[in-house]
C-alpha cells in the first residue's frame, strides 16, 4: 500500500501542477518536493506580474491541503481553487504603503490555531515587498519556526524588494517572464478579443488576467481612449486645456469606483446591526484603502496607455520594423512623426512618464534637505547616492543626490573637480554605508548633484566663428558647450 502510494504521488502532484506549463523548472521543483515529502516551511516566489506565481501558490496549497497530495478533484482541492478553504488564507497589504501591524498580529494568532478541516494550513502573502520593518519583525519568528503543518508562500516582484531578514528564512523560487506571444494567446483565448484588442489590453493592464478584466470593463477602456485623445490634442492645447484634460481624465478614472463604493455601503448597512463601533470603523478604513488602491491602479493604467502610444510614435519615428500596439490609433501615432526632431523630445517625455509609473524604492527613507536618510537599524546617517556616467570617465562616478529628484536615465548637472558638468545617471539613488562609499569612490570627496538637466540644458548651442565640442560646463547660470578654437 505504501509503495503504491509513493509511486502514485508524483503523478498526482504533476497533474495538479500542470497549470505551470510555462514554468517547467518551478513545476518540477514543487512536484519533486511534494512527492518526496520535502516541502519547505516557507517559499518566496519572485517574478513579474503574470508569470504564474498566484497559480503556483494555488497549486501548492492544493498539494498541501489535499489528502491525496493534490488530486485536483476532491472537495478540498475545489475549495482551495475557489479560495474558500478555511485553512488556506490569502493576505494582501492593508494599505497602499504596506502591511499593517494589526494584520500581522492577527496572522500570528491564527497560525497558532489547529487546522479547521485539513491536515495542514497554508498562508499566501501577496506583495511581500511591502512588509516594513515594524510589521516584518513581528512575523520573522513565525516564518522561521512555524507550527507543525504550516506553510508560508510569499509573492514578490524581486528578491531585492523584500527585506533580507525575510529572504533568509525562505526558499526562493524564481519565475521567468512569460513570452509576449504566450500572454497574447492567453488573453485572446480567455476573452475572445481580437489580436489588436489583446495587444492594447496587455500594454495597459500588464498581465493576462488583468488584461481580460480590462477588456470586460467599458469604463476602463474609455479611460484609455481618452488618454490617446488627450495626447493627440496636446500640441494644440494651451496650459488651461491641459489642466482641464487632466481633470477630465481623473474623473473618468473614478467612474468604475462608484459601483465599488455602492457595494461597500450596502455591505456596511447589512453588518451595522451586529458589529461594534470599533469593528465598523475598521471596515470603513479598509474600504477607504481599497478605493484608494483602485484609484491608483486606474491612474497607472492611464499612464500605461500614454506610454504605449509614445512607444509606438518612437517606433515609427526611428523606422523600427515592429508592429505598433495602438493600431486603432494609427493616425494619432503617425502625426508627430511628420515633425523633424520630435524623436528626441518624445524619448525624453517617455522617460519622464516612466518615472511617474516607477514605484518608489523599497525600504529607503526619503532624503532630507541635505540629501541624507537615516538608517534606523544602524543608528547612523547614510548618504543617498547615485552613479553618473561622464564621457571622459572610464567608470561611473558617485554623487550625493542632495535632495534632487534624479533617477536612472536622467541627465544631471553635478559639481565636479572640473567645474559643473552634465552626466547620465545609470541607476536609481540608493543608500550606501560609509565603508561601501569609500570603496566605490576610492576615499574621494562626495560631491553633490546640483539638479536634473532641463531640455534647454541639453540643446547644443553654437556661436559664429566658434566650434563647440563635448565636455559641457555651466557658464553664467546657462548651460553651454565648452568652447575650443577652430
Amino acid at each position: 500500500m505504501t509503495a503504491a502510494r509513493e509511486s502514485a504521488a508524483p503523478a498526482r502532484a504533476a497533474a495538479v501542477l500542470d497549470v505551470l506549463g510555462d514554468q517547467p523548472r518551478v513545476r518540477d521543483l514543487l512536484a519533486s518536493a511534494v512527492s518526496e515529502g520535502r516541502l519547505s516551511h516557507a517559499y518566496l516566489f519572485v517574478g513579474a506580474p503574470g508569470s504564474g506565481m498566484e497559480e503556483a501558490a494555488l497549486a501548492l496549497a492544493q498539494c498541501v491541503i489535499c489528502p491525496n497530495d493534490g488530486c485536483g478533484t476532491c472537495d478540498d482541492c475545489r475549495r482551495v481553487a475557489h479560495r474558500t478553504h478555511p485553512d488556506v488564507q490569502w493576505l494582501s497589504p492593508g494599505s497602499v504603503t504596506g502591511y499593517l501591524v494589526d494584520q500581522v498580529r492577527d496572522l500570528i494568532e491564527g497560525v497558532s490555531r489547529t487546522p479547521s478541516r485539513a491536515r495542514a494550513k497554508v498562508y499566501v502573502l501577496e506583495k511581500a515587498g511591502l512588509f516594513r520593518s515594524t510589521s516584518a519583525n513581528a512575523l520573522l519568528k513565525t516564518i522561521e519556526e512555524p507550527p507543525e503543518g504550516v506553510v508560508f508562500v510569499l509573492l514578490a516582484r524581486s528578491v531585492a524588494s523584500v527585506l533580507p531578514t525575510i529572504v533568509s528564512r525562505c526558499q526562493v523560487v524564481p519565475f521567468r517572464t512569460i513570452a509576449p506571444d504566450v500572454a497574447l494567446d492567453e488573453v485572446m483565448h480567455r476573452s475572445g478579443a481580437s489580436e489588436g484588442e489583446a495587444r492594447v489590453a496587455l500594454a495597459v493592464a500588464g498581465t493576462p488576467s488583468r488584461a481580460c478584466e480590462f477588456l470586460a470593463s467599458p469604463s476602463r477602456r474609455e479611460v484609455r481612449r481618452m488618454a490617446v485623445r488627450i495626447l493627440d490634442e496636446l500640441a494644440r492645447d494651451d496650459s488651461w486645456d491641459v489642466l482641464c484634460s487632466a481633470r477630465d481624465l481623473l474623473a473618468a478614472v473614478r467612474v468604475p469606483l462608484k459601483d465599488v463604493q455602492v457595494a461597500q455601503d450596502e455591505a456596511a448597512k447589512e453588518s451595522a446591526d451586529f458589529l461594534t463601533a470599533s469593528a465598523l470603523k475598521q471596515v470603513a478604513d479598509a474600504n477607504k484603502r481599497e478605493l484608494t488602491a483602485r484609484e491608483r491602479s486606474g491612474i497607472m493604467e492611464a499612464l500605461a496607455a500614454a506610454d504605449s502610444l509614445l512607444r509606438d510614435v518612437l517606433v515609427r519615428c526611428e523606422g523600427v520594423p515592429q508592429k505598433i500596439v495602438n493600431e486603432d490609433a494609427a493616425a494619432v501615432v503617425d502625426r508627430p512623426c511628420r515633425v523633424d526632431g520630435n524623436a528626441w523630445r518624445l524619448g525624453r517625455a517617455r522617460r519622464r512618464l516612466l518615472r511617474c509609473r516607477r514605484p518608489r524604492a523599497q525600504r529607503i527613507t526619503p532624503a532630507g534637505p541635505r540629501g541624507h536618510a537615516s538608517s534606523y537599524q544602524g543608528g547612523t546617517c547614510m548618504p543617498t547616492v547615485i552613479p553618473v556616467k561622464f564621457k571622459y570617465a572610464a567608470r561611473d562616478l558617485w554623487f550625493d543626490v542632495a535632495g534632487t529628484e534624479a533617477l536612472e536615465a536622467d541627465h544631471v548637472i553635478c559639481a565636479t573637480e572640473r567645474g559643473h558638468e552634465i552626466g547620465l545617471a545609470t541607476a536609481d539613488p540608493r543608500e550606501m554605508s560609509s565603508e561601501d562609499l569609500d570603496r566605490v569612490t576610492n576615499h574621494a570627496q562626495l560631491r553633490p548633484v546640483l539638479r536634473v538637466a532641463s531640455d534647454e540644458d541639453l540643446v547644443p548651442r553654437r556661436r559664429a566663428g566658434r566650434a563647440w565640442r563635448e565636455g559641457p560646463c555651466l557658464s553664467s547660470g546657462v548651460w553651454s558647450r565648452r568652447a575650443a578654437s577652430t
